[in-house]
């Protein structure tokens, strides 16, 4: 598409309803599938590290994600909320988003990610304290198809997918399965152990990763039924948490999924209906292996969340400038249980059940006050058994002197409440309870200014203030040594974006820069884990008639580590040569990971011994894909 087309498309996740993205009440970026194929994105957390202010560090087990100056040492991603067709991912124990191997839907599905920027708890309560990413999935074909793929890797990595569409059935089926399985490297060298009790500072062959996952849609009429579900064990080279370093039963495993029906409807008057009605599970379970008294004993730790919930939505027009919208959710978690034991000894080290609800109501009203000016309002009451209620408002307001300009200014009050994890989980090596904990929140200002310099150009500038209060952040006991969730001081967060994109034709370029800088409000010390300066090129460029390149450049600046210490900067190039028409049936797609082998690094976490995580080397990749249609 060009980008007066992509300016056009409708995006749904600002508002709750469909709109153009010039006229949402927030920063938004749309990925679409092309673009998913064109660069080789393996996981959502490569496609958003692509995506302008966002960065992704990993400790070989989870991918955390990074956004406007914030990325609290092995936070689990509960300060973005993620959705899959508006359902929430985020689990009920953790809070956590899942975006790397770990995220239960294959890439291949997506139609495309819509991402907003900014708080939006007025629309999506507790999570939404950064940003909503909203993961849109294919829908059924309109002949019967059948597709498979296969792919390998560097590090004896190999996938397998089949994905099957039914237009038929009911008003369309569409039905996948995929498999992953990969080795990991066979020698990773971490340079900040003791080389003298930690087999050199070398763990051998104990990063291997391995995951499941499966997606079904029906629709009829106007309803929707919609399933998914996913499994990942992944193998801990690093010794988190005080464990046996090199120790191969040092692994985690997730399991995620959900069922929904839902019915949506838009009556000849323009009123939208949405409703939705929902059942969410998750699991975890964990082991690792510790020297106790001179023997080696296993770890294990387990949870389990189970949810069911609903949500009602109402659009409507009111006269020709008007359009009001009003909403009601409400999640019933029908268990929150963790649970530790240790090998050989009778009982539970840890065994917390916890059950909660929420109730919610918004509304939303959008005035167009001229052809040039129109401002948006929103607010939300969600209502816990175990907090205070939390009002969380939003408003915007967006002006056109023209038909290539958009000049927006947002603010939004978000919150989040704390977890189960963060207020009762505690064992006797790595973390103590915080009952006390309270909700955070954060105000916020965002200034956004965009034009269509040419048909093809197009050029976004943008400045953020971020003003966080009653952060709830791990801090080391003085007293246990052991970690605990606590309410810290106020935190200050401030940058400027910039973007400029060009099309014509096939060919394609993206240049986008962040500078941010969040410090302690108290203290003015700039937080750890935040790279200054993050820098991002891609192009797009056809190759003959049949093949596109698509080409990326990843910078990042030096990061300080939770000790003090710095991450060097990190700079990485990847490149992928698809087909752009199948070739004897097949379409083809070839990928170089960090193609100049440049050994780039991650901040460590409280949870580990090293002060720095190392990303992979270099890495190959090879897809085929089939389709078979009656078309």
């Amino acid at each position: 598409m060009n980008l007066e087309q992509l300016m056009k498309v409708q995006f749904s996740t600002a508002s709750k309803h469909p709109e153009n993205a010039s006229e949402t009440p927030a920063s938004v970026t749309v990925i679409t599938r092309s673009d998913i194929r064109a660069y080789g994105w393996r996981t959502l957390a490569e496609v958003l590290q692509s995506v302008r202010g966002y960065w992704v560090n990993s400790d070989r087990d989870y991918s955390y994600l990074g956004v406007r100056g914030f990325a609290r040492p092995g936070d689990n991603n509960t300060r973005i909320l993620l959705l899959v067709n508006g359902h929430r991912l985020n689990d009920n124990i953790f809070y956590q988003a899942l975006i790397g191997t770990e995220f239960p839907l294959d890439v291949d599905l997506i139609e495309r990610i819509e991402i907003v920027r900014g708080p939006a708890s007025s629309l999506y309560g507790t999570n939404a304290f950064f940003g909503v990413i909203n993961v849109v999935t294919q829908q059924p074909p309109i002949s019967p198809t059948l597709e498979t793929s296969v792919e390998t890797g560097s590090e004896w990595m190999r996938k397998a997918r089949v994905t099957v569409g039914l237009p038929r059935v009911l008003d369309g089926i569409l039905f996948s399965a995929s498999l992953y399985r990969f080795n990991g490297e066979e020698r990773v060298f971490f340079s900040d152990l003791d080389p003298a009790t930690t087999n050199g500072g070398i763990a051998q062959d104990v990063d291997g990763d391995r995951s499941e996952s499966a997606y079904a849609l029906a629709r009829w009429k106007h309803w929707r039924m919609e399933a998914l579900a996913g499994s990942r064990e992944k193998l801990m080279p690093t010794g988190a948490y005080g464990a046996i370093f090199n120790d191969p039963w040092n692994r985690s495993i997730d399991s995620r999924g959900y069922g929904e029906l839902s019915y949506q409807r838009e009556f000849v008057s323009g009123l939208q209906l949405n409703s939705r009605w929902f059942y969410d599970g998750y699991g975890f379970r964990g082991s690792d292996a510790f020297l106790l008294d001179g023997s080696r004993r296993l770890a294990y730790a387990a949870a389990r969340g189970d949810a069911v919930g609903t949500e009602l939505n109402i659009s409507v027009p009111v006269a020709h400038r008007n359009r009001i919208t009003t909403g009601f959710e409400a999640r019933y978690n029908l268990r929150k249980d963790q649970y530790t034991r240790l090998e050989g000894q009778p009982g539970y080290l840890l065994d917390d059940h916890r059950t909660d609800a929420v109730e919610a109501f918004y509304a939303q009203d959008e005035v167009k006050l001229t052809s040039r000016l129109s401002l948006n309002g929103g607010v939300r009451l969600d209502h816990y058994r175990d907090f205070e209620a939390s009002v969380s408002p939003r408003v915007a307001a967006i002006f056109k002197p023209d038909a290539k300009t958009t000049l927006k200014y947002m603010f939004g009050h978000a919150f989040r409440v704390p977890n189960a994890y963060e207020m009762y989980y505690s064992d006797p090596v790595s973390q103590i309870a915080n009952p006390a904990l309270r909700p955070e929140t954060i105000d916020s200002h965002n200034v956004s200014l965009e034009r269509a310099l040419t048909p093809n150009l197009r050029a976004v500038a943008e400045v953020f203030y971020n003003q966080l209060d009653k952060l709830i952040d791990g801090r080391m006991d003085s007293a246990s040594g052991l970690t605990q969730y606590v309410n810290v001081n106020s935190v200050t967060g401030k940058g400027i974006e910039a973007e400029i994109e060009a099309r014509r034709g096939g060919w394609r370029g993206l240049l986008s820069y962040t500078f941010q800088d969040s410090r302690s409000a108290q203290t003015r010390a700039a937080l750890v884990n935040l790279p200054r300066h993050v820098a991002k090129l891609h192009l797009e460029a056809p190759l003959w008639s049949r093949l596109l390149t698509g080409a990326e450049v990843l910078y990042e600046s030096s990061q300080t580590t939770y000790v003090g210490s710095r991450v060097g900067e990190l700079v990485k190039a990847n490149v992928t040569v698809s087909t752009r028409k199948p070739i004897f049936g097949l379409d083809l797609s070839a990928s170089a990971y960090n193609l100049l082998d440049r050994r780039n690094y991650d901040p460590g976490n409280l949870s580990l011994p090293e002060e720095r995580v190392p990303e992979y080397g270099r890495e190959f990749r090879i897809k085929l894909t089939r389709t078979f249609s009656s078309h």
